[in-house]
């Protein structure tokens, strides 16, 4: 609970155990992407809050939504990556064609 695509081993918070590959899932945006079609994500929301977050990213706490979430929380955000840095740089984040968030 309270986690973004990863496996109930991870406990909120636990950064370690969610950097583990077969700790983390998978999901339907990254399986279309491996089939190469075009993807994208539409939200009412903050594009990194954790209902869109949840195509992309894998962190161990929902509300780590960029670098400042992950060292207050007393990680450091060059290992434990925040859910905008996924966005932008992890392997199915960053191929995704269309994006559009709401919130502030």
């Amino acid at each position: 609970m309270g986690t973004i695509g990863v496996t109930p081993v991870v406990l909120r918070k636990n950064c370690a155990e969610s950097l583990k590959e077969e700790n983390r899932v998978s999901s339907v945006l990254h399986w279309a992407q491996t089939l190469g079609k075009s993807t994208g994500i539409v939200t009412t929301t903050k594009i990194t809050d954790a209902s869109p977050a949840g195509s992309y990213a894998h962190v161990a706490d929902r509300d780590w939504e960029y670098d400042g979430a992950v060292e207050d929380a007393g990680h450091d955000p060059t290992t434990c990556i925040d859910i905008a840095q996924q966005l932008i740089h992890g392997t199915t984040g960053k191929g995704v064609n269309v994006i559009l968030g709401g919130g502030r």
